[in-house]
């Protein structure tokens, strides 16, 4: 694939990309210079003319992902469009648990002030209108970073951000639904523990035994980011419970074949669409906008 080169005038005006061996021969000759190396910029040692500009459209594409962003500037030529950058953004996965450690933190010294009253529901900032997660929001101001970035070096006339919808009742059941389907509950019960004993018919999975105190087990375990589903909870006795306490994966298989179940993670899937509107209310502000839908179901 050809590689380019983003350009400016002595002026700062953003011109079209040209190749980068075309942006190197510039350099050599002094008629350019190096401005950034990746992404490549030059930029010009001479004034353009605006009449002599040329204004051939461009796009930027933005694919939006939980773990990896997509992006990509295309340029709209005479014969056929041609990309003249891509890149892939990799977000953070550790937001989530270094808010929890500092919420730890936080919770630790306010526990020790002892000359102060308790106070309760406090955190407003939490509970503004319109506010995402702070584990969703950063993955999205990474992007923003990204495009700012880049229209100091490049124009876009036209920005398209993917619009992806994610079915996440067909994700759980592992099958594709009809409309039906979406009005009946999945559950046995609105509470998840009296559903999983209710589906177990109230009776320990390992053991057999109904006549003792039943419990209701995470198979793949919360610290182990498990999800609070039906499908991950199985009902045990108390003493088989602390039998397989600290070795929960070594029995996992064999409880999820007991209950037809799966391990499931809703997080990336959620993360998707989450904040997909403070990412399109923003990416507005920036510039033309011209979104296209796609759902893509996923089973």
């Amino acid at each position: 694939m050809t590689s380019y080169c983003f350009v400016l005038d002595l002026n700062g005006q953003r011109l079209s990309p040209t190749k980068e061996n075309k942006g190197w021969y510039l350099i050599r000759k002094n008629r350019a210079k190096l401005v950034n190396k990746f992404p490549m910029v030059i930029q010009l040692l001479k004034e353009i003319p605006p009449e002599e500009i040329d204004k051939t459209p461009i796009a930027l594409g933005i694919d939006d992902g939980a773990k990896y962003t997509g992006i990509a500037l295309v340029q709209d030529c005479a014969t056929k469009n041609k990309p003249v950058f891509k890149g892939t953004i990799e977000h953070r996965q550790d937001v989530k648990d270094k808010m929890d450690v500092r919420r730890g933190h936080r919770r630790y010294k306010r526990s020790h002030k002892k000359y102060r009253k308790e106070r309760f529901d406090n955190r407003k900032a939490s509970k503004r209108k319109g506010r995402i997660p702070p584990s969703i929001k950063q993955k999205k101001e990474a992007t923003l970073r990204v495009i700012k970035k880049l229209t100091q070096w490049c124009r876009m006339d036209h920005i398209h951000l993917e619009d992806v919808q994610i079915d996440i009742r067909a994700l759980s059941e592992g099958k594709k639904l009809y409309r039906w389907h979406y009005q009946k509950s999945n559950r046995l019960d609105e509470h998840l523990r009296i559903a999983a004993l209710m589906r177990d018919q109230y009776t320990c999975q390992s053991c057999g035994e109904t006549d003792c105190r039943l419990e209701v087990h995470h198979i793949t375990p919360r610290r182990l980011k498990g999800a609070d589903s039906i499908l991950n909870l199985i009902t045990l006795c108390s003493s088989c419970h602390n039998q397989i306490n600290g070795e929960e994966m070594n029995h996992a298989e064999r409880f999820y074949a007991l209950i037809d179940g799966k391990k499931i993670d809703y997080k990336a899937a959620m993360h998707v669409m989450q904040g997909k509107k403070h990412l399109r209310d923003r990416t507005k502000k920036s510039g033309s906008f011209n979104p296209y839908n796609r759902r893509r179901h996923v089973e």
